[in-house]
């Protein structure tokens, strides 16, 4: 037998070599968890090299979130076939995990270029842009919905779907361009939702890529008929056919302490 193997280990000196704090080996003693190989006439708890693989394990089972009471359960019965079992479900969910944190990986990237346009946004001005086409998951409205309201169904919508959570989803309306020249600024058809998941709504929607006539409003819902009149105005003045769609997207939610301060960004199709 190998030296080491009948070296009995101060509790202390176990501990340090698997980089754990003794008062770990003294719970798991108290508990059944994990015996030490001797406890000396003074009381003293002494460990064998050959439990470090058990401890190994059961420090491996607390990584993986195992509790005490099942981590005991495995122990009492444990096999090849119960190990490749518990290796088959905690890698599992360690694949979801990571794409959870993917997720929110993806969803401050899109938080920091979020901020990073916001910051270079001249609220006061209006003009042309270019954008790329974008999938919409489309969600019902009324006209007398309040915005309150319209958040609460997008927010169902996370649920009902399984999408993932608001933050980091842009959300706003769509109002025909139509309603918009016969002062209907109220005739909203659908809010929207703008996420990875987008496809997983029934109801889709494609915002066509190409121009868009841009403006920007700043307060509650109540100012934005006026930045139409403003777009409206404006198009016309400057010769610019405006068809499809209005999309309206509150850009600075996450930091705007009071709706007062929410700069919404309107884009009408031009066509």
């Amino acid at each position: 037998m190998p030296q080491d193997a009948r070296h009995l280990y101060t509790i202390g000196e176990f501990a340090k070599a698997h980089g754990i704090h003794k008062k770990t080996l003294m719970w798991y003693d108290e508990i059944g968890l994990f015996r030490p190989a001797v406890v000396g006439e003074n009381g003293y708890r002494y460990y064998s090299f050959l439990q470090s693989a058990t401890l190994g394990t059961i420090l491996m089972l607390r990584e993986l979130n195992m509790s005490i009471p099942d981590i005991r359960a495995w122990m009492a019965h444990r096999s090849v076939e119960e190990l490749d079992i518990l290796m088959a479900e905690k890698a599992a969910e360690l694949d979801a995990a990571m794409a959870h944190l993917r997720e929110l990986q993806e969803a401050l990237g899109r938080q920091r270029q979020s901020l990073e346009q916001l910051r270079q946004v001249n609220p006061d001005q209006m003009g042309l842009v270019t954008v790329e086409p974008r999938r919409l998951a489309l969600l019902e409205t009324s006209r007398t919905a309040t915005m309150e309201e319209d958040v609460q169904t997008s927010q169902q919508a996370v649920t009902d779907h399984g999408l993932r959570r608001l933050y980091g989803i842009d959300y706003g309306a769509m109002i025909p361009v139509e309603r918009l020249k016969q002062k209907d600024f109220w005739g909203y058809t659908a809010i929207f939702l703008r996420c990875p998941d987008a496809a997983a709504v029934p109801r889709q929607h494609i915002r066509p890529g190409g121009t868009y006539l841009r403006a920007y409003c700043r307060g509650y819902w109540e100012q934005v008929p006026a930045a139409y009149e403003r777009m409206l105005a404006y198009a016309k003045a400057q010769g610019i056919p405006l068809t499809g769609y209005a999309y309206e997207t509150v850009i600075n939610e996450t930091v705007s302490p009071t709706p007062e301060d929410y700069l919404t960004e309107i884009d009408i199709q031009v066509g």
